[in-house]
């Protein structure tokens, strides 16, 4: 046993800590009720108690802890938390100071005072009545006659300067502006502008200049971009925020952030009515944030900590990959979620709650399952159709007393067909070959197939057959068991041996991802000063402001004055062959286009 190195003043740390959690403060003290929660026991975080005023001499931090694992009344536990080793039982005198607390929290965390203050993007948070005077303006601001462009880049303008925004929600609104086609950042080609300048402009014009929001040039192009607010708010939250921005979307905290960003801009267009003729789809796009809090919380519980399933890992460590990873690596890399006695359990269980008569006498006969053989296997994407929850019957047989003790969980079954996101690559197959066709490597008898899962899986999933036709979508291999059953009387099942990915039923794919590394053409000034000219020289898209090459006086050189001969003159190596020829010289690489439609917002 190791010894607990005491502080040295170890028997006053006990006695102050203790005092903070004794029957005769605790009740009084709404600051730690808050914290510990009363009643429930929670355990409070011994850094923090070490801020309280009377704790902040002992040092160091080690010891204190130390001494608080010496105490009869108080227990440390995982994490240097620490709580009563009995409940409180009295009745709270005080309410805790829920508020406070999470102030003190969040200053704990390094956030300043300013950084508390409201910022326009908490749940409940209210625009200030429109007066007559700003209605007027929004009505000439946001003239419909305008283009789309112009009205949505004023509304993020006017937008942002009345938000206060921090780190995490600026790369949040940047990150989809960016993929909804509105850049942040200075604009290109403007050149510096000085006093004198900003004098001969009006303030729209010196908002326009000095704006750090704007469209990409081409977003009016109805040949380049649509206008798809709903569509564009299911591509962010099931594809990009998760891809390019997943830190923002990791936990349902941060989803809930997320989502409650956009909503908030949602209901300033609509109650600013800068765009009349989008409205219902504006409304739509809402719709997905409140449905993008749902799916992808539920997303983030399955693939953290739920999927597989216990069924289907007691199946792969039997069957599967986790049965080659078990014969392949080292015992100290590799550790199987549970011993393969519980794995057959899990699975005999299984069988007799959802498998077929054959399959359990198979079972029961066969208790090292040599009779079961992987006969087939399939990586793809399915999507769900339905679940069926386990029967009342299903949950007395996990109730079983012989059951007790190995924490089994019902299973329910899941239905589901193949899927094949937009984006994913198409197999190198015979031209005509469908999924009908048995040779398809997708092909399923009848078109769909079900596997066994545990109920708490089941009531995550998003049923196609109550959305409107789309599920939650799931990447992973499949895996068919043969079962060799007495008399001929053989079965078989499916099982989900790994998954790759989950997906949202909304899951869509936009042109818009070639977005995310873009940049708006720039001049580069290596090529310049190779071709001897300067930034001046060339228009927005990079070319000679007038045809031909710089004479050394400043002077322009055309493809007339070329072909006569003209002047003494000056030509860089890759400016002669063009002026020779009469053509203009091209300095930057323009945008490629990737022959798809974007979407706009």
């Amino acid at each position: 046993m190791v010894e607990v190195k005491d502080h040295p003043e170890g028997d006053e740390i006990r006695r102050q800590v203790e005092y903070y959690f004794s029957d005769a403060n605790l009740p009084y003290d709404s600051h730690l009720l808050a914290k510990c929660g009363g009643q429930a026991n929670e355990p409070v975080s011994i850094k923090s108690i070490s801020g309280f005023p009377r704790m902040r001499r002992y040092k160091p931090f080690s010891q204190v802890v130390n001494a608080l694992r010496l105490s009869n009344e108080l227990e440390v536990v995982e994490g240097n938390c620490i709580r009563r080793r009995k409940p409180l039982t009295l009745p709270l005198q005080v309410k805790p100071e829920v508020a406070e607390v999470h102030k003190m929290e969040l200053k704990s965390q390094g956030l300043s005072k300013n950084m508390l203050k409201p910022t326009g993007f908490e749940d409940g948070a209210t625009e200030a009545p429109i007066t007559p005077e700003v209605y007027n303006q929004e009505r000439e601001l946001y003239d419909p006659n305008f283009p789309f462009s112009d009205r949505i880049e004023t509304a993020v303008q006017r937008f942002v300067a009345r938000r206060k925004f921090h780190s995490d929600t600026n790369r949040i609104f940047n990150g989809w502006l960016k993929f909804g086609g509105i850049n942040h950042g200075p604009r290109m080609f403007t050149g510096g502008f000085n006093r004198d300048d900003l004098e001969d402009m009006t303030a729209d014009q010196i908002g326009e200049v000095k704006a750090m929001h704007y469209c990409l040039d081409d977003v009016d192009n109805a040949s380049k971009w649509v206008v798809d607010f709903e569509g564009v708010a299911k591509a962010y939250f099931s594809d990009f925020a998760p891809t390019h921005q997943h830190g923002d979307v990791d936990s349902p905290e941060k989803i809930e952030n997320a989502t409650r960003i956009l909503r908030n801009f949602y209901n300033y267009l609509l109650q600013h009515d800068v765009c009349l003729e989008h409205t219902a789809a504006i409304y739509a796009a809402r719709r997905v944030c409140d449905i993008a809090t749902t799916e992808l919380t539920s997303i983030h519980h399955l693939t953290n900590s739920l999927l597989p399933g216990d069924f289907n890992r007691a199946c792969s460590l039997l069957f599967g990959s986790d049965a080659q990873r078990l014969k392949e690596y080292d015992p100290q890399y590799y550790k199987p979620s549970f011993p393969l006695s519980t794995a057959r359990l899990i699975i005999k269980t299984g069988i007799a709650a959802l498998g077929s008569a054959e399959m359990f006498a198979a079972a029961e006969k066969n208790k090292e399952f040599t009779w079961f053989k992987e006969v087939e296997e399939k990586t793809m994407g399915m999507e769900v159709i339905s679940t069926q929850s386990p029967s009342p019957e299903v949950k007395e047989l996990y109730t079983r007393p012989e059951l007790s003790n190995a924490l089994l969980r019902p299973l329910g079954m899941v239905t589901v067909r193949p899927w094949r996101g937009e984006d994913f690559v198409e197999y190198d197959l015979p031209e005509g070959l469908g999924r009908d066709d048995s040779a398809h490597p997708e092909f399923l008898e009848g078109g769909t197939l079900t596997l066994w899962m545990e109920e708490e899986i089941l009531a995550l999933l998003t049923k196609a057959e109550n959305n409107g036709g789309a599920g939650t979508k799931i990447m992973g291999t499949l895996k068919k068991i043969f079962i060799a059953g007495e008399g001929g009387k053989d079965a078989e099942f499916w099982f989900l041996d790994e998954f790759e990915q989950v997906y949202a039923s909304f899951y869509t794919v936009l042109p818009n991802d070639l977005l995310k590394h873009w940049r708006a053409p720039t001049v580069a000034p290596r090529m310049l000063k190779e071709l001897g000219l300067e930034e001046g020289d060339v228009d927005d898209d990079g070319r000679l402001v007038e045809l031909g090459v710089r004479k050394t006086e400043r002077e322009v050189i055309t493809p007339q004055e070329v072909e006569d001969g003209a002047g003494t003159w000056e030509v860089p190596s890759l400016g002669e062959a063009a002026a020779e020829k009469g053509e203009d010289i091209e300095i930057v690489v323009e945008d490629v286009d990737a022959g798809e439609e974007k979407a706009f917002l």
